[in-house]
């Protein structure tokens, strides 16, 4: 009972205090004050601001140099009891190139020239198939050849009547002279404009040469010069009064005709020679040397001399000797 008057107390509080009772105003509310942190005492700043200072420059030092020393002369001289060897420097050893080429002929009759230049109308000396000759030099398309380390001519190697071996074949020194350094050929220049011909009565002009090179002179006729510049050509005629030629020109062969029927002979000899070759008239010969005296032809009675030929300038032509009434200089 005592509790049910309680609980009646305390609802009239209740609604006595939702009546137009005025609320009091509130409190401000002041904030709670924080403790300040207490750190560590093994704790240490990581950095610590300095006030900015003005650099200051240290005293300029004054430097003395070192006082001059003159070093005194020293002589080094070997020991006496010096028992290291003397090393005698190793000398250089250059390789050496093998520069041996041999050339041989595959025939009979390959002519040598004295030059590098091609000449068929002389009488040269030929190659043997049984002799190995050496090639020392070259100049397109020549190599110079030796024997018994005796220079002896000039082969064409573009032969197919040569061979060539040896691995100094592709390494031969180049001679480097110009044609008319060659003392055993004979030149003709013309100045300024010279005309040639195509045949030997100068009626055909081939062309006109501008320049004064020299040309090699190869055929003497009795008015006229006869030059080819190579075995294929070009060949021409030029007057020869209109030319100067230089050089050795005494062997020059000089173009003649025969003019009866004769005989080639082996020697200027028409007793002990030998017959090689019948000569009709009108032949083309290319006199190399004479005349030479000697006993006459059995079917001359004539005076006369000797003269020594080559027919036709094709390789392997015949040459001998012919009585001086068979032929003419033409």
């Amino acid at each position: 009972m005592r509790q049910l008057k309680f609980s009646y107390l305390i609802i009239f509080l209740f609604l006595f205090a939702c009546s137009g009772t005025p609320q009091p105003t509130p409190r401000p509310v002041t904030p709670t004050q924080r403790k300040p942190v207490v750190l560590p005492p093994t704790w240490t700043p990581t950095a610590s601001i300095v006030p900015s200072q003005t650099p200051v420059r240290p005293p300029t030092q004054t430097f003395t140099p070192f006082p001059s020393v003159t070093p005194l002369p020293v002589t080094l001289t070997s020991s006496p009891t010096s028992d290291v060897p003397t090393l005698t420097p190793t000398p250089t050893i250059t390789p050496t190139v093998d520069t041996s080429c041999y050339v041989f002929a595959l025939e009979e009759g390959v002519d040598i020239h004295s030059a590098p230049f091609i000449d068929p109308y002389r009488v040269l000396p030929t190659m043997s198939p049984t002799i190995t000759y050496q090639a020392t030099s070259i100049y397109e398309p020549y190599y110079e050849l030796t024997l018994d380390e005796e220079t002896i001519g000039w082969i064409d190697y573009r032969q197919l009547t040569i061979a060539s071996q040896g691995p100094g074949c592709n390494l031969l020194p180049i001679d480097e002279r110009e044609l008319i350094d060659f003392p055993s050929l004979c030149f003709f220049s013309a100045d300024g404009e010279l005309e040639t011909f195509s045949d030997r009565a100068l009626s055909e002009p081939y062309q006109t040469i501008t320049t004064t090179m020299p040309y090699v002179l190869l055929v003497q006729y009795s008015d006229v010069f006869y030059t080819s510049l190579s075995e294929d050509g070009p060949n021409f005629f030029v007057d020869a009064d209109q030319v100067s030629t230089f050089g050795n020109c005494d062997t020059v062969p000089t173009a003649g005709l025969t003019i009866r029927d004769g005989w080639l002979w082996s020697q200027p000899d028409g007793e002990k020679g030998e017959q090689l070759e019948e000569l009709l008239r009108g032949k083309r010969i290319y006199i190399q040397e004479g005349p030479i005296k000697g006993p006459s032809p059995p079917s001359f009675s004539e005076d006369g001399a000797w003269y020594f030929v080559l027919v036709s300038p094709k390789r392997l032509g015949k040459y001998g000797w012919i009585w001086s009434s068979q032929f003419f200089y033409d």
